[in-house]
């Protein structure tokens, strides 16, 4: 392959990615926006969901191509860079408030990536079924947990906007 064609199918490819993601994203936010749930949940999950789906998708090619160093670097890679490098960027032109809704998810964030790097580097280097099971249930519990907090602070609200309405305090 000439080194322009690689170029332009690299350069298609990252279009074509950006592209899923974003459609993924925007369309999952949107109806969960529409159904209630509150903007931090659905960046939490919704949207970190649509933007990884192009990752996974170059993850999984790489693994069934046999370049399973590809899939983790790209993996830890993105965390780091979305961690880092896009936080950074956006707390320099707007400092944004924590949410309280996000600790949960921060702190899933922090376990799960002290925990991938040992876990792929034990037994004969590779993350087995039963630890990408793993991996994957967390992440369950972490959606299951940020539905049930964002349901309660929904309640929350409505019930203090009833109470602030009828005269109650």
């Amino acid at each position: 392959m000439s080194r322009l064609l690689i170029a332009m199918c690299l350069i298609v490819g990252l279009v074509l990615l950006s592209l899923g993601g974003l459609l993924a994203s925007d369309g999952a936010s949107g109806m969960a926006l529409a159904l209630g749930v509150p903007a931090a949940v659905v960046g939490v999950t919704v949207v970190s969901i649509g933007t990884t789906l192009p990752e996974m998708v170059t993850s999984v090619m790489a693994v069934r191509k046999g370049q399973t160093d590809l899939a983790m670097g790209n993996a830890i890679g993105s965390c780091l860079f979305n961690a880092g490098a896009i936080f950074g960027l956006v707390e320099l032109v707007v400092p944004p408030g924590v949410d309280g809704a996000l600790v949960i998810p921060l702190g899933h964030m922090g376990i799960l990536a002290g925990a991938l790097v040992p876990i792929s580097r034990t037994f004969g280097k590779t993350v087995s079924r039963s630890e990408g099971g793993a991996l994957l249930a967390s992440h369950a519990v972490l959606l299951a947990l940020s539905a049930l907090t964002a349901s309660r602070r929904q309640h929350h609200r409505i019930g203090a906007a009833a109470c602030i309405a009828s005269g109650r305090s």
